[in-house]
């Protein structure tokens, strides 16, 4: 049996800089107004008929934009709040794990507003958007939204962050980071590692937020993976051109300035686990910069003491509890 992980985060570092080497008022006054939106949240249960299963989405034919998220919070208890966009006047349905959560309409400009009368539960919840026009037109979301709602905290203790992730649905190109634990991730100044990611081909994503505008480059074992222009949102993410080969490999990215010199820099091991061909019922994790075994435990089952489930389950690929490395793909046993 493993003793309590010393260490809090997955192994990573981030380093001086060094040369380089290679919705106004009125969207608000219509979502407020909107059925469902802020204003009538809690006026009583909320009913959406949802489409056929197997139904497909209707965008692409139309020209329409399909629903999107712009923004998703939740509270410890499991409060929601979210906001995005779609066609406008248009009927948005928001499911749980496919079943129906809420209904809210967007306003003239595409702008919608929900928040939630029921909190979340505890656990895994998997958000995704319907929209139906004036015209009978549905359209699906092109992303879902991944949220871990943490189990109640023990009476004085601190409140845990639930997690919120913009995830695919095809599953090609970067996850994006909503919401996360302050502390998680990598990061120096405004350079920061917060998701790794493998698309179907098995091919290497990373992503994370930096100053708008400039530009990173990623290194994988001291040779280029790719570069990105940071949007005006902050964000970026590098897709590398082949697949990952399994083993342990030195992940690195620069922050540059337009003469290319580097302003900033954050690094770290990255471990590629051998695919995973039978899971079982069991589920599995990706290890992200931050991660440990008390946090992943704590975000599975609800307590941090039993990530020696974790270990136990682990470990081929795991010789030292407090060492695990982004990237990593841990087995989460789900049975007694």
């Amino acid at each position: 049996m493993a003793s309590q992980p010393a260490s809090d985060v997955a192994e990573g570092s981030a380093e001086a800089p060094q040369p380089a080497e290679g919705g106004d008022a009125e969207a608000a006054s219509d979502a407020q107004a909107a059925p469902g939106g802020a204003q009538d949240a809690g006026s009583g249960p909320q009913t959406a008929a949802l489409p056929p299963a197997g139904s497909d989405p209707q965008g692409p034919a139309t020209g329409l934009v399909p629903p999107s998220f712009d923004v998703v919070r939740v509270e410890p208890n499991g409060d929601a709040v979210m906001a995005g966009r779609a066609p406008p006047v248009s009927t948005i349905t928001i499911t749980d794990n496919g079943e129906t959560f809420g209904q809210t309409q967007s306003n003239r400009r595409g702008e919608w507003t929900f928040i939630s009368e029921f909190p979340l539960a505890p656990g895994s919840h998997e958000i995704s958007l319907w929209a139906e026009t004036s015209d009978g037109i549905r359209l699906e979301s092109e992303e879902v939204v991944v949220i871990a709602v943490p189990e109640p905290q023990i009476a004085g203790g601190p409140a845990q962050t639930p997690v919120t992730v913009l995830v695919p649905r095809s599953g090609e190109g970067p996850s994006t980071v909503l919401q996360a634990p302050r502390g998680e991730g990598i990061a120096v100044n405004d350079l920061v590692l917060e998701a790794i990611d493998y698309d179907v081909a098995g091919r290497l994503i990373v992503s994370g937020r930096a100053t708008p505008g400039g530009q990173v480059i990623a290194y994988l074992d001291n040779r280029p993976l790719g570069g990105a222009v940071v949007s005006e949102e902050g964000r970026w993410s590098v897709t590398s051109a082949e697949a990952l080969t399994p083993g342990l490999h030195e992940l690195r990215i620069d922050q540059i300035d337009a003469a290319g010199k580097v302003i900033a820099r954050v690094q770290t091991p990255l471990s590629r686990s051998e695919l995973l061909a039978q899971l079982g019922d069991d589920q599995f994790f990706i290890v992200q910069p931050g991660n440990s075994l008390w946090r992943i435990a704590r975000g599975a089952y609800g307590t941090g003491n039993r990530y020696t489930m974790i270990f136990e389950a682990n470990r081929d690929q795991i010789r030292n509890p407090d060492l695990i490395y982004p990237g990593q793909i841990f087995v989460l046993p789900t049975g007694e």
